[in-house]
């Protein structure tokens, strides 16, 4: 998304490449991680959570996206206040509210609405499928299968405006994430998994190949057309396939998929995703207010850096805290399931 943006304001790190229309394909594998990590813990443990576990499902739900959420909706509504409207994402006083029931996600922030609507959807989805199962072995995974199919046929894409932030629009991208969780939970999917790496590997970076082909800018030059920013924005199958055969392949740990996505510095971006993600956008358009006459590649520096300062003072001032107090020993009356095992 951070590419994507950059681009769409002219700022091209690669002479000659550009990112726009990127940035979508970044939110869907985040919707997909988010579904699979989450729901790991709930399949993990075989049996029917309890709720304390539930109780400390949705503390850390609500610790993780709202402090810092809440600081830059009031930080950009300030801003906003001042005069300074095109430097942030306008937010006016009511906004805040919407904003923070779920109601509204101007600009980049639709995302947050689709994301916190799914933590509360989650819990009643993998329930459903550990109740199938209880039935009848792999009766679950038929049920959360079929909805993945269905989901086109009871929410079409196209009755949704662009960034909608329903949560039914993109629902297959997260249970892409559900299905992984339930499959990735038996020992016996993972030895098979570990027995075919290198198939799973080789298929990870084939879907990795096929999605950078899918970049509205690599299409065009395939195709020899002139190809939309949204041109494959409502595949959402298709991006739920192939991020999930990314995460296969990097729980098999094929062909160095896991070892390229352990890397240190992709790490690092993961724990200041949501500041990058929440904080970018403000700092491209003052660096561009401020700095019009310079060259695209000192643009590029500036942002560079001042998201990465100010996300890091975000990550230690509100992220890590909020994450030490949500992961801190708490323990719900009815708990049978370790705090430490909720992500």
């Amino acid at each position: 998304m951070f590419l994507s943006h950059l681009a769409q304001y002219g700022i091209h790190p690669i002479p000659g490449f550009s990112f726009v229309g990127a940035g979508k394909y970044g939110v869907y594998l985040f919707f997909t991680l988010s579904a699979f990590l989450l729901a790991t813990p709930f399949f993990g443990h075989g049996r029917t959570p309890g709720p304390g576990f539930l109780l400390q499902y949705a503390l850390r739900r609500v610790l993780r996206i709202y402090p810092l959420y809440t600081v830059v909706l009031i930080s950009y509504w300030l801003i906003s206040r001042a005069g300074n409207q095109t430097l942030v994402i306008p937010i006016k006083t009511e906004e805040i509210l919407t904003h923070l029931i779920l109601q509204q996600g101007k600009d980049l922030l639709w995302a947050i609405p689709v994301e916190f609507t799914f933590y509360i959807v989650l819990p009643f989805m993998v329930l459903a499928v550990m109740a199938a199962d209880q039935l009848k072995k792999g009766a679950g995974f038929l049920l959360i299968a079929g909805i993945f199919l269905m989901v086109p046929v009871w929410w079409p894409a196209g009755d949704f405006p662009p960034n909608a932030i329903s949560l039914w629009r993109y629902l297959q991208l997260f249970i892409m994430g559900i299905m992984l969780a339930q499959l990735l939970a038996s020992d016996r999917i993972t030895v098979f998994a570990k027995s075919y790496s290198t198939i799973l590997g080789l298929l990870g970076w084939l879907a990795f190949i096929v999605m950078m082909c899918t970049l509205p800018h690599v299409w065009g030059l395939i195709t020899s057309e002139a190809v939309g920013t949204g041109h494959f924005h409502q595949d959402y199958w298709l991006y739920a396939v192939i991020w999930g055969l990314v995460l296969i392949a990097n729980h098999a740990d094929g062909l160095g998929m896991k070892h390229l996505l352990s890397w240190q510095p992709l790490i690092l971006i993961g724990k200041g995703s949501f500041s990058i993600y929440l904080l970018h956008i403000a700092i491209v358009r003052t660096t561009l207010n401020f700095f019009p006459e310079v060259n695209s590649w000192i643009h590029f520096v500036i942002i560079l850096f001042a998201t990465s300062v100010l996300a890091l003072i975000s990550y230690r001032a509100i992220e890590k805290p909020m994450y030490q107090l949500a992961h801190s020993r708490i323990n719900f009356p009815g708990s049978k399931v370790r705090s430490s095992d909720i992500t």
